[in-house]
Order: structure tokens, then C-alpha cells, then sequence
């Protein structure tokens, strides 16, 4: 599943303004950070969401990329309202987490897509 995340990523604008990192990969912060250089972790799955590393080509801004696809495992298995139910909750927890600001609350970036077979924040 993570492949196919990492397939998607590389046709859409995330690809173009941002790296996806390698597991164990170190990468230095922006240097007017002041943080320590840390090694990258491996991609991991949060519910429907899998979530990969990933750094700000022009800024160097760490970030994580989340990706959820359409037609996987667990979406094959419900029928076609729980599906559209699925995804509508899915658009409107991204579209909430977009108007959020606070420094304890991840933010999100603007770079959403929705494709036919996933959708990326």
C-alpha cells in the first residue's frame, strides 16, 4: 500500500515542491532552526491515513505527507454509501485541520489532491 502511495507522489505537485525521505535517512533542519540533524523514521499508517516523510525543496521545511487510497483493502470491503460516507469525513477532517492554527496542532500546508485513486494533504 505504502508503494502505491509512493507511485502517487510522483505524479502530482506534492512531488514537485517536496521530497519524500528515505527510512534512516538524516536530514539537517533549516538552519535558522536551531534543532539537531535526526534520522528519518519509516512511513507509518494513522486509521485509513499513511503518513511518509517528506522536506521542502526551496525551504527545507520538514513535513510529513499523508496519502489515503481510494481503493484499497478496507475501502473494497464497503459498499458504496459507506464509501462516499468515508471520504466526505476524510475531505472534511482535512478542510478542519486547514483552518486550524495553533502551535500544538499540526498544520497543513494547502497542498491537497484528490485523484481518482487516492488523495494526498
Amino acid at each position: 500500500m505504502l508503494s502505491a502511495a509512493a507511485a502517487f507522489l510522483n505524479r502530482t505537485n506534492i512531488s514537485q515542491n517536496y521530497t519524500i525521505l528515505s527510512p534512516g535517512q538524516t536530514v539537517s533542519p533549516p538552519s535558522n532552526s536551531g534543532l539537531p540533524s535526526l534520522p528519518v523514521g519509516p512511513p507509518f499508517q494513522a486509521g485509513l491515513w499513511n503518513i511518509q516523510a517528506a522536506q521542502h525543496k526551496l525551504n527545507g521545511k520538514r513535513v510529513s505527507v499523508w496519502t489515503f487510497e481510494k481503493r484499497s483493502a478496507e475501502m473494497d470491503k464497503l459498499g458504496v454509501q459507506a464509501k462516499e460516507t468515508v471520504l466526505e469525513v476524510l475531505k472534511t477532517e482535512a478542510a478542519a485541520l486547514g483552518r486550524l492554527r495553533h502551535p500544538s496542532i499540526l498544520g497543513e500546508s494547502g497542498a491537497y489532491h484528490d485523484r481518482l485513486d487516492s488523495r494526498s494533504l
